[in-house]
């Protein structure tokens, strides 16, 4: 269900879908145009209805706010960790037993159940494979999220607005 144009008290507006609520925008206003659009997105994405892909970007709703993630920036933590584990012939539980983790704890990260662990666990997870954290975080693009307020530009250019 995509983004939709609608109507409400003779003024132009967003939805999401053919059902959403219309959020309306004063006509010329690019900053209001883009908060209706912002909040008719936040609607599908609350209802579980979109994981909103864009130019190359994910839309994601966390906590009420929205964030814009690079989805060809990098591989998730998880899969760089697997990949530098198997480079240096190490088990899941032999890299696990020299952390201050438990061993499931370290497997929900490398399955990528949690890609977002502590600076902590990052570090001493990237000294036992031989890395620094910079380079782990850098393998996995860790800060792929960034917070949006305003979309502008990115969504104008997907919904050819």
């Amino acid at each position: 269900m995509p983004i939709m144009r609608c109507q409400r008290d003779n003024e132009q507006g967003y939805k999401w879908g053919d059902s959403g609520f219309c959020y309306i925008y004063k006509n010329g206003n690019q900053e209001s145009k883009d908060k209706a659009r912002n909040q008719a997105l936040k609607q599908g994405l609350a209802i579980g209805d979109i994981e909103a892909k864009m130019a190359n970007k994910l839309l994601v709703l966390k906590g009420g706010n929205l964030y814009l993630k690079d989805l060809v920036a990098g591989e998730r933590l998880g899969t760089a960790i697997e990949r530098k584990r198997k480079e240096m012939n190490l088990s899941m539980e032999e890299v696990a037993d020299q952390l201050p983790i438990r061993v499931e704890a370290y497997k929900r990260i490398e399955y990528g159940y949690n890609n977002k662990p502590p600076d902590d666990i990052i570090e001493a997870i990237a000294k036992v494979l031989k890395l620094n954290a910079d380079e782990l975080k850098t393998m996995a693009q860790l800060d792929y999220e960034q917070p949006v307020d305003n979309y502008g530009s990115a969504i104008r250019e997907e919904y050819n607005d």
